[in-house]
């Protein structure tokens, strides 16, 4: 399983605004919805470490239109996250007391091909119409680092037990700028370029897991 390589690499997280009402609050009911579904999840050990392992989950993400209109998405929306929050309860989420709370440095957006221009082919090659009450679906790799022995009041690695999860990305993730793509496009639909966060999603980590030698 391939894990992105951002998951070695934590900064601070800042407030991002949120097409789906924002981090840790329940979601605008009458926009774009995105849920998450782990479908699978195996522990690995951390080469020259000691004390953390990894947990590694494969997600399947699935976006619901829930406007009146059509929403132009990126095929390629949500695969790589660039914040993963997690806390102990839904509760704790919703008051903002996170266990882990990274945000990914993902080094600047690679420069876009020259053929990246706002035309038809592209937008039915690399972007979907989605109309109002459709779905589109796409899957992603994370990880997060866990203590072998628990340690409470540590932040960043968490411990075993329950947890929620939620994850942030860009509907937009080109050097280009959006708007002159949401222009060219406004007569098949409204361009996602803001940023969106999943509904909160259950997870556990067992207390003795079989740790794997590597999550690759």
């Amino acid at each position: 399983m391939r894990l992105d390589f951002r998951v070695t690499s934590l900064l601070i997280a800042t407030s991002v605004v949120s097409l789906t009402a924002g981090s840790f609050l329940p979601p605008d009911q009458g926009r774009l919805i995105a849920t998450a579904e782990i479908i699978s999840q195996k522990y690995c050990s951390l080469k020259g470490e000691d004390k953390l392992f990894n947990v590694a989950f494969t997600l399947r993400l699935k976006y619901e239109n829930r406007t009146d209109k059509v929403l132009i998405l990126d095929k390629q929306i949500g695969e790589f996250p660039d914040q993963q929050i997690i806390a102990k309860s839904k509760d704790a989420l919703a008051l903002r007391d996170f266990e882990a709370d990274p945000m990914f440095d993902s080094f600047g957006l690679d420069k876009d091909p020259s053929d990246f221009k706002p035309n038809t082919r592209l937008l039915r090659s690399n972007f979907v119409l989605l109309d109002p009450g459709q779905t589109f679906q796409t899957a992603t790799t994370i990880g997060a680092f866990v203590w072998y022995v628990s340690t409470p009041g540590r932040k960043g690695p968490i411990n075993y037990g329950d947890h929620v999860l939620q994850l942030g990305f860009s509907g937009w993730n080109h050097s280009a700028k959006a708007a002159q793509f949401a222009e060219a496009w406004r007569n098949f639909g409204e361009l996602v370029t803001d940023e969106i966060y999943t509904e909160p999603i259950e997870f556990q980590i067992p207390k003795s897991p079989r740790i794997e030698k590597s999550c690759d």
